[in-house]
């Protein structure tokens, strides 16, 4: 079902963004790029971390005390984003007020509450299918979020006929704030719930809820700008016409990676559970499995990028096939992505999160250091490099470290004398 929502969730983010960049000129959508991405980014900053923490948390806690106390968790992630999110749309104020002006985002000051906007629905969307998908409810979590919104924004956008950077921006956060206000009823009715059970939450499980979450949170800050972050970059340097064309090739790679992010919708909580009970092998079979699926139908994806490439982004306008070698070399990285697996999955579910953290940090950096570097030495092109070889080595790091996690914790197994060996 996670495969099959995702892949279809596959076709309508094409569409989403074809459709987008129709409507809009190409300095236009430049722009509409560069907000969206930098949207994303502060909408997992607004998540507080949360989004994580409750796949983690909740499947761990009703493993061991049931429904009623994991429900607590609910409550406490949610108070967090909404929190998180008013601080963010706050803040995207400040420049509304002072009518910045800066050039990546267009003269109209009315792109930085539009900004905050985004990133408040995003946050609050990514904490509804985060517990939706933690409790199992996998087809209601994935089909407003991967379909509803997709179909609903390019409707709008084809009804509408004509946009600019700003009110296509305006238009995505208030069709998806639209789908996540239906997912909410049934995570409130659950936050209501755990009011009238007299049961707290365990003193040790709050502790540890509080121990990772500046983990978490930092992770959800820092692993988006590894991804969005390379956009906004070009828009500053090459200029928003620019930005439009390696946001078309950038959001086509990242559609090889559909199918590991379509099994992390069950892998998530999975391998909380599995974790928390110590079964070590079924850790393994999920993150081969994880692998497999995402290998083969990301393998299948780049073979029609190096035939069809050019063709498939010059749907987006003419002059978008331009970016035809940045499109194989972001899809390099994607690759690299789908051969390691739920590796960043994997260290926040096993409590591993602040080990991730460093990994996303030294991984930024080298990214932003990269861009610049390649941008300005060798264009587009350069932008495309410095963003495949950042994630192939995040990837890499990130898998070292999971490996290792891995192979510590069967080594604590057998030297108990459970049956489990580091070799299971």
């Amino acid at each position: 079902i996670g495969g099959g929502l995702k892949a279809a969730g596959t076709g309508f983010a094409f569409f989403f963004f074809l459709v987008l960049a129709r409507v809009t000129t190409p300095e236009a959508y430049g722009v509409f790029a560069s907000a969206f991405s930098l949207a994303t980014i502060l909408g997992f900053a607004a998540t507080l971390g949360q989004h994580t923490a409750i796949l983690r948390f909740w499947s761990s806690i009703d493993e061991v005390y049931g429904h009623d106390i994991a429900a607590h968790a609910t409550a406490r992630g949610l108070r967090l984003t909404i929190a998180g999110s008013a601080v963010i749309l706050a803040i995207s104020l400040i420049p509304f007020l002072l009518q910045a002006d800066i050039e990546t985002f267009g003269p109209n000051p009315w792109i930085y509450p539009a900004i905050g906007a985004m990133s408040a629905a995003f946050a609050l969307s990514e904490f509804m299918v985060a517990a939706l998908r933690a409790k199992g409810s996998l087809l209601f979590a994935l089909t407003p979020r991967d379909v509803g919104w997709r179909v609903g924004v390019i409707l709008f956008a084809l009804l509408l006929g004509s946009l600019n950077g700003v009110s296509a921006l305006w238009l995505t956060a208030f069709v998806l704030l639209g789908v996540t206000a239906v997912q909410f009823v049934p995570v409130c009715a659950e936050v209501l719930a755990s009011l009238r059970h007299p049961e707290q939450m365990p003193a040790q499980e709050l502790a540890s809820m509080r121990h990772a979450q500046w983990g978490l949170w930092g992770n959800a800050v820092v692993a988006p700008i590894t991804n969005q972050s390379a956009t906004i970059l070009v828009g500053i340097l090459l200029g928003p016409v620019t930005a439009g064309l390696f946001f078309a090739a950038d959001r086509l790679a990242k559609l090889l990676s559909i199918a590991q992010i379509g099994v992390n919708q069950i892998a998530g909580p999975a391998l909380a559970r599995a974790w928390r009970a110590e079964r070590l092998p079924e850790v393994r079979r999920i993150a081969l499995f994880s692998v497999g699926f995402a290998v083969i139908l990301a393998g299948a994806g780049f073979c029609i990028y190096v035939i069809s490439g050019r063709l498939v982004l010059s749907l987006f306008g003419e002059t978008y096939s331009t970016a035809y070698n940045v499109l194989l070399a972001l899809s390099v990285g994607q690759l690299v992505n789908a051969l390691t697996g739920p590796n960043a999955l994997f260290m926040n579910m096993s409590g591993n999160e602040r080990i991730l953290l460093s990994c996303n940090i030294v991984s930024a950096v080298l990214l932003i250091v990269a861009t610049v570097f390649l941008t300005r030495s060798y264009g587009l092109l350069g932008a495309g490099l410095a963003s495949a070889l950042a994630s192939i080595f995040k990837n890499g790091l990130i898998t070292f470290f999971a490996l290792s996690a891995i192979r510590s914790a069967g080594r604590e197994k057998s030297n108990d004398g459970s049956p489990e060996t580091a070799n299971d």
